[in-house]
């Protein structure tokens, strides 16, 4: 059980930690740097390729934190960063989809 309670803690927690955030932060700079070049060519997939593309390695962080703020044999440090990690990664997640949602919405060629 100590194997386990010490893999609980190691790279994929961190990757937990600061998936979400590094992964919203490309999002919204990719989303204002591939602006002109989907206005010029009318091609709205980029969009959408680039929000899976953030979105799918932010819900895959939620899989370590969730194992460490589970694990039962962890110490108290390593849940409570598997719960503060299911909570970034879920905000950061939310944040993800809400940069999204004007894509549906809004004309981002408008001038």
């Amino acid at each position: 059980m100590a194997e386990k309670a010490e893999h609980a803690g190691g790279m994929g927690l961190w990757y937990g930690l600061v998936a979400g955030i590094a992964f919203w932060g490309a999002h919204i700079a990719g989303m204002a740097a591939i602006t002109p070049y989907v206005c010029h060519s009318g091609q709205m997939v980029w969009y959408h390729v680039l929000t899976f593309a953030t979105l799918a390695p932010t819900a895959a962080a939620l899989i370590p934190t969730w194992a460490a703020w589970r694990d039962e044999d962890a110490s108290s440090g390593v849940r409570f960063l598997g719960g503060m990690g299911l909570l970034l990664t879920a905000i950061f997640g939310l944040a993800i989809m809400a940069e999204y949602v004007p894509v549906f919405i809004f004309d981002p060629c408008a001038a």
